[in-house]
């Protein structure tokens, strides 16, 4: 690490907390790692939470959370007052409120004060910073762009950190600009659009989730091959969806289950069309996985060990907690679009059953998916024996779903709404 040894706790984490922003904490994670390992056994071990202000309690409650160290709410009580209200000394601090507010984003179901603590951030700060909003849910990428050119403006800052940030966005943003090239060049010679009439032409949007999950360079056969997975999914989802009639589904679903090309004839030609376009694009994914010399790869990693092949069929936690998150902001998100196309509707379903307004469903829908963004922070802090860059993975996945459908839009099929993202990561430059 780039820290001088009589640096102060503050300036380690303040430090390693413009790493993040910065976008080049994948290059130090395992000094990162060690510097929060020894910072989080001096607090444990001295019990020294009341000697921190604001802003340090703050970040450090953050920053051990997102690397997997359970440190207590505890941290908070010294800034409640009698009356388990926030004391109003604190309304002068507004960095040290930033950092609360941040610090709310890592909460888990336990964790009672901090959802005192996100009411009473949000009412403070919002008048003061009107689009305001958390990095914590924000695509790593976006928020590098973002922090890089804010960074710059800092009297402060340091020029060599400035600079590798600089280089790196530049490099990463060149390989992702190859990557999507080569995805583009697949679609194409597919000829997807013209063969699959209700196929949409969403190649960069499906790529933009893979850059906001995976984005570090040596991961673009994961990119490359996650983004043709999802374009494929999108097909097969709009069929079942709404092209594919009772019948025809029913024969497509049997021969999904066989993993065949038989009894198919009588499917319409574009099912067919889709259901190869699956069958094909396996083939080519065993082959290539063949040539690494591996049989199985978990997206984001190397390869994928035994344990965590073992791990992933018993339907952890996690991933039922993530499943849920994704599928209960895309609902709201994409429920205007589906209620105009008359696509089945997850929204209107609640209502009738439960006999609500939509305004009322919707907000049903939304806390339900900040009790398993609550869920997915547990599980993380809890399977501190697995590798991390499988829990990063997925929650990246999470803050993406926070990115697209964000305020209750539909950033895919709307890509107007994601527009600025993915001109930060394939277009617009950073001046070296």
């Amino acid at each position: 690490m780039l820290l001088a040894t009589g640096t102060t706790m503050m300036q380690k984490l303040d430090f390693i907390d413009k790493i993040e922003r910065l976008g080049i904490s994948y290059h130090f994670e395992d000094e990162i790692q060690n510097q929060l390992e020894q910072l989080f056994n001096l607090s444990t071990n001295l019990g020294r939470h009341l000697e921190y202000d604001l802003s340090t309690a703050a970040l450090q409650f953050r920053l051990f959370r997102q690397y997997g160290f359970n440190i207590s709410c505890g941290i908070f009580n010294q800034f409640v007052d009698p009356n388990g209200k926030f004391k109003d000394s604190l309304y002068s601090d507004l960095r040290g409120l930033l950092n609360l507010y941040e610090a709310a984003q890592v909460k888990a179901q336990q964790d009672k004060i901090l959802e005192e603590v996100l009411a009473f951030t949000t009412t403070y700060l919002t008048p003061e910073i009107p689009h305001m909003g958390s990095n914590i849910l924000e695509n790593d990428r976006y928020e590098a762009y973002c922090y890089i050119s804010m960074y710059e403006e800092d009297e402060c800052n340091n020029k060599l950190l400035l600079r590798l940030a600089k280089l790196d966005y530049h490099l990463s943003q060149m390989l992702n600009k190859q990557d999507l090239c080569e995805i583009l060049r697949w679609g194409k010679e597919l000829d997807i659009l013209s063969k699959v009439p209700y196929a949409r032409d969403r190649f960069v949007e499906c790529y933009f989730w893979d850059v906001g999950t995976i984005y570090e360079p040596r991961h673009s056969f994961a990119r490359m091959t996650l983004a043709k997975a999802i374009a494929i999914a999108g097909i097969i989802d709009n069929t079942y969806d709404a092209y594919g009639t009772l019948d025809e589904l029913k024969i497509l679903t049997e021969a999904v289950e066989r993993w065949d090309g038989n009894g198919i004839e009588q499917l319409s030609d574009y099912l067919k069309t889709s259901y190869m376009i699956l069958l094909n694009f396996n083939k080519e994914l065993e082959e290539d996985l063949s040539k690494k010399q591996t049989s199985a790869a978990f997206m984001g990693m190397d390869s994928a060990t035994k344990d965590v092949m073992d791990w992933m069929p018993t339907h952890p936690k996690l991933f039922v907690a993530l499943g849920k998150h994704t599928r209960l902001l895309n609902d709201v998100g994409s429920y205007k679009f589906e209620r105009e196309t008359g696509s089945g509707m997850a929204i209107e379903c609640y209502m009738k059953d439960y006999n609500v307004f939509e305004e009322e469903a919707m907000k049903k829908f939304e806390d339900m998916a900040v009790d398993a963004w609550k869920d997915i922070n547990e599980q993380c802090l809890r399977l501190t024996t697995f590798p991390r860059k499988i829990l990063k993975v997925i929650l990246n996945l999470a803050r993406l779903c926070e990115v697209v459908y964000k305020q209750r839009g539909d950033g895919f099929t709307n890509q107007r709404r994601i527009e600025a993202h993915i001109k930060a990561i394939l277009v617009d430059s950073i001046s070296l």
